[in-house]
């Protein structure tokens, strides 16, 4: 836990150095003036035009205004950079090329912290769910996992794990190996972005559940409220495995609600428009 929070807590302070330099220069800059304001010797005017509102040195104007105005900015900018990103893979994932979508990770990504992770492990996942198991599996092995912090080993295990449940159908596998991941991208739950990792491996182990035969109505209910709260690339997943499990419980009507989901969404992901219990056609 002690290295994950630590990694974590170091992309953080990365996100956060041109924000800081902004903010101290400010804050220098208003220390400087108010320094030289004091060493500057008082002027005398006519005692005829000495009043209340003109005694002493004017004080420096406040910097605060600039402060407020350039965290709203950086603010709006980071939002409209992840509202683009959302965008761009929505629109990436209606399409039938699974080249695409690997190029556009293989740049977006290009310049992250830990690229060759995080490369590898989302474009080994895309992979998966276009049914292409040999490239997904190229894609793990292209990167020495052990060498990394657990929580990024983690990530490298959704890959293996959605080779268990998607081409491999070894639910039981997929659902152990899901619990290790989750336990090894475990961090502090003040480490800033540990609760939307634990979110998302939770994610994986009740998807193991349902498809272990475990499809309980805590664990539907549970997956179905993490599922409203997913960004797109966890919600496939998580649609497939709830139709298989409306499907067990006769809840045709919500099966098919997930089967549409993945359907409008990743019309091109092969493996997750399949039915759980079935072999997917060849590639």
């Amino acid at each position: 836990m002690n290295q994950n929070n630590r990694y974590l807590l170091r992309q953080w302070r990365r996100l956060l150095i041109i924000p800081g330099i902004i903010l101290v220069t400010l804050i220098v800059q208003r220390l400087l003036a108010a320094f030289y304001d004091t060493q500057l010797p008082a002027q005398t005017t006519p005692a005829t035009s000495v009043t209340p509102s003109n005694v002493g040195n004017t004080p420096p104007p406040s910097n605060l205004p600039t402060v407020l105005i350039l965290g709203a900015a950086l603010a709006m900018f980071i939002g409209f950079r992840m509202r683009q990103t959302r965008t761009q893979l929505t629109t990436l994932l209606k399409q039938p090329s699974l080249d695409q979508c690997l190029a556009w990770y293989q740049k977006v990504l290009a310049r992250a912290p830990d690229s060759d992770c995080f490369i590898a492990a989302n474009q080994g996942i895309m992979s998966a769910y276009y049914g292409n198991f040999a490239k997904a599996r190229q894609f793990y092995e292209s990167v020495n996992w052990t060498a990394k912090v657990p929580l990024l080993a983690a990530q490298g295990m959704i890959i293996q794990i959605l080779l268990d449940f998607l081409e491999r159908q070894a639910y039981e596998d997929g659902y152990q190996r899901a619990t290790r991941a989750r336990k090894m991208a475990t961090a502090s739950k003040f480490a800033p972005g540990s609760q939307t990792s634990d979110r998302g491996f939770e994610t994986y182990v009740l998807i193991g559940e349902i498809l272990r035969g475990n499809a309980t109505g805590d664990v539907v209910e549970r997956l179905r409220q993490l599922f409203d709260k997913q960004q797109l690339l966890m919600k496939l997943p998580a649609a497939w495995a709830l139709r298989q499990a409306y499907q067990r419980v006769n809840r045709p009507a919500e099966a098919d609600a997930m089967l549409a989901y993945i359907k409008t969404n990743g019309p091109y992901c092969r493996a997750l428009l399949t039915d759980a219990f079935k072999a997917p056609p060849p590639a």
